[in-house]
């Protein structure tokens, strides 16, 4: 596959998760303000954005914070959606009609106007409309390279979204166990009824964590979108290659699997600079191997010969 194609669909997937992430968490929240009935803090609709990965420093209320997240620019939901249109448009022939269709309705839902009032409807429409594509892409599209570089970007941005929603939630309540405030965690990752399902007794900091980062089975789990993430890699590479990026893939899948949630709950901060350090590696060997393979940075310095080569010269001009 051309390289340029690869890189436009892995910006897809991941587009269109962050889009599907930031309406979910921005809902989510609103919703717990309304439960509890009363006013927000002043650092409330700051923290939210933050948790969604935007300008914290936007957000002085409800309607600033809600115009930030929706069609605030870089990062906004629209922004999101309006790119990975821009990015299927370059690469038409590799998805299929059904697939592009999906995407191009999901485009127009945008084009509303949103209100207050009307903001939960949006976003569950948005929601169902990534569902729905996702769908599309698997049920319509073969499983080949076109759907796993895709499949990769997506599942890479729901790492890194769910990594800095807990790590950041953890800091901001200060590793207390509001059961409100994690439950709006597990509802941000569609992880409720799972969580209740396999837990019977309260809602804790340190159970959450473990279940959203750590846990196996969980689809929005940060461990469950490496694993597979790993796996897609594996697929492209072919049997019997270690690439780069399956490499560092693997080291990065070992950070979640030896990672012990009290660990995380002890240091949110620390896990979050290990995970971003090992994901920024994981980011540049995807770039250099799969995107841009033949490019070669300005002032790289040249790759030295191996020190036998040098051995065998010597021994030639004797």
């Amino acid at each position: 596959m051309l390289s340029r194609v690869a890189g436009a669909l892995y910006r897809l997937g991941r587009l269109v998760e962050r889009a599907d992430h930031l309406a979910r968490v921005t809902d989510v929240h609103v919703t717990l303000v309304l439960d509890r009935g009363r006013e927000a803090e002043p650092d409330f609709w700051p923290h939210v954005l933050e948790l969604a990965g935007l300008d914290p420093i936007r957000a002085a209320d409800y309607q600033s914070a809600l115009s930030t997240a929706v069609e605030g620019g870089r990062g906004s939901l629209r922004e999101s959606i309006h790119r990975a249109r821009g990015e299927a448009m370059a690469v038409r022939p590799s998805l299929s009609t059904e697939a592009y269709e999906g995407l191009n309705e999901l485009y127009w839902t945008l084009d509303a106007r949103i209100s207050e009032a009307n903001f939960h409807d949006f976003s569950v429409r948005v929601q169902r409309g990534v569902v729905l594509l996702y769908g599309l892409v698997d049920e319509t599209m073969a499983h080949d390279e076109a759907w796993e570089f895709l499949r990769l970007g997506r599942q890479l941005e729901r790492a890194r979204s769910v990594v800095r929603l807990a790590t950041s939630k953890l800091d901001w309540l200060n590793k207390g166990d509001d059961a409100v405030e994690w439950a709006a965690v597990l509802r941000s990752c569609t992880a409720f009824e799972a969580y209740r399902w396999r837990f019977s007794d309260a809602i804790t900091a340190l159970r959450v964590a473990e279940f959203v980062l750590l846990d196996q089975t969980l689809p929005h789990s940060a461990r469950r979108a490496v694993s597979e993430a790993l796996a897609g890699v594996r697929r492209i590479d072919g049997p019997g290659t270690r690439s780069g990026p399956y490499r560092l893939l693997g080291r990065l899948s070992a950070l979640f699997e030896y990672t012990d949630a009290r660990e995380v709950v002890d240091d949110p901060s620390g896990f979050a600079r290990a995970y971003a350090s090992a994901a920024a590696h994981v980011e540049d060997s995807l770039s250099a191997t799969y995107f841009r393979p033949t490019r070669v940075p300005l002032g790289q310095p040249a790759v030295a010969p191996p020190i036998w080569s040098s051995s065998e010269q010597s021994n030639q001009q004797q």
